[in-house]
């Protein structure tokens, strides 16, 4: 489990979800992750990671 507390995370590359890997935060005072102006990248999470040679982890 990754936990998030309460704040905004701004981010310039995705943060990769790995397998089994719950992402929580405070639900009555949510955390909020935006994508910078700069970011790259598909999505903000992304879970589907591809390592190279067409192969996934």
């Amino acid at each position: 489990m990754v936990y998030f507390p309460p704040s905004t995370y701004l981010i310039s590359s995705p943060i990769i979800q790995y397998y089994n890997t719950q992402f929580l935060g405070d639900p009555t005072n949510y955390p909020t992750i935006p994508a910078a102006a700069s970011f790259v990248g598909l999505g903000v999470i992304t879970s589907d990671v591809y390592v190279g040679d067409q192969q996934e982890w």
